[in-house]
């Protein structure tokens, strides 16, 4: 086996060069463990399985120091609330959502004001109208009356 440069994840790395004693201690465990014989290209290719392994777990370790990491940053940033009864937790949720409640008590109250105000308003049109008819039927008479087209207003 000749040493080559192999590019795995944008990184040039130089595989360690396996002599045939290598070879020789993964067939003989092999021989061992299952009572099979394993020819030489069989060896090269557990051998590479192995260092595939080897990489992968090196980065699962990586992986799993950096979520204990962040674990740990989790674990010191959340407060713990703990209660002796239920009430005391019950007063505190409700003291917690105060705020939320106002807020949705001041909007409910502005909307319906709004409603209210729009309805008054045009009932006030509607009553303004109906007086400014009762003083001048002429004018209800006419504005009843449709208009008729001419030839010019047909084309």
């Amino acid at each position: 086996m000749n040493s080559k440069s192999i590019e795995s994840g944008g990184k040039t790395t130089i595989p360690k060069m396996v002599d045939t004693e290598e070879l020789n201690r993964i067939k003989g465990h092999f021989m061992k463990k299952y009572g099979v014989s394993v020819d030489k290209f069989s060896a090269i290719v557990l051998q590479e399985m192995c260092e595939g392994f080897e990489k992968v777990d090196a980065d699962l370790q990586k992986s799993i120091s950096m979520i204990e990491e962040a674990s740990q940053k989790l674990k010191g940033s959340v407060k713990h609330i703990s209660f002796q009864s239920k009430w005391p937790a019950f007063w505190y949720a409700v003291g917690r959502g105060i705020p939320y409640f106002l807020t949705i008590i001041c909007l409910g109250f502005l909307l319906f004001s709004a409603f209210i105000y729009e309805k008054r308003h045009s009932q006030e049109k509607t009553k303004n109208l109906t007086k400014t008819e009762q003083k001048h039927p002429k004018m209800t008479k006419t504005s009843k009356k449709k208009p008729k087209l001419t030839k010019n207003d047909q084309n």
